[in-house]
């Protein structure tokens, strides 16, 4: 996480053609420097270049673009590793739900992570209602929005294989009907919102 020139970058990269795991910024590096790599797990912590990278990745079988607000395009290059992927984190404000309905495609995703920072509670109704039943641990961080008992319930019927679960930023008043509904859970990591225990005793 640091700027380097271009050239010390390259010396870096074509040194380490073994690197499996890559936690960067792609702002400063050559999407053509990564060509070698055979990378397993990536990280960037921005979506520029993200195509170009992508594309030259063709076995990564874990995604993590939560620091990185990726859009349509970029997601729909993320749809094409369906078949290799098995943990995907997202930002998703700029995803379209049209769009983040590929998710239902993926083969063996067993890990998935989303983040959402807006204030459009139609679309996290839309998301509750996908398929996952591949997904085993799921984490949800709406810190802006608030999901219904009634979308859990939804939820733990398309992801009815989840046993772990971490939920950010919700009601306590929840809990009861995370626990009740999602029959093969075994974590469940929950984050209240800081009003929570004012209005709703813990259930």
């Amino acid at each position: 996480n640091c700027i380097l020139d271009q050239q010390a970058i390259s010396q870096i990269i074509s040194s380490q053609r073994s690197l499996k795991i890559l936690e960067f910024d792609p702002y400063y590096i050559d999407p053509k420097l990564m060509a070698s790599l055979e990378l397993d797990i990536l990280k960037p912590m921005s979506k520029r270049h993200a195509i170009e990278i992508l594309r030259g990745q063709q076995k990564l079988t874990s995604l993590d673009f939560s620091k990185a607000h990726i859009g349509d395009k970029e997601f729909l290059e993320v749809c094409k590793k369906r078949k290799t992927l098995k943990c995907l984190k997202l930002w998703i404000d700029q995803i379209s739900w049209e769009v983040l309905e590929n998710l239902m495609d993926f083969e063996v995703l067993e890990e998935l992570s989303l983040n959402y920072d807006r204030l459009e509670i139609e679309y996290v109704q839309l998301l509750t209602c996908l398929a996952l039943p591949s997904i085993k641990t799921l984490t949800l961080e709406f810190p802006k929005l608030k999901i219904t008992a009634e979308n859990f319930i939804i939820m733990s019927i398309n992801c009815r294989n989840v046993t772990n679960l971490n939920i950010i930023g919700q009601s306590i008043g929840t809990i009861g009907i995370i626990i009740q509904h999602f029959q093969n859970l075994q974590k469940l990591t929950f984050s209240c919102d800081s009003d929570s225990v004012k209005v709703v005793n813990f259930p």
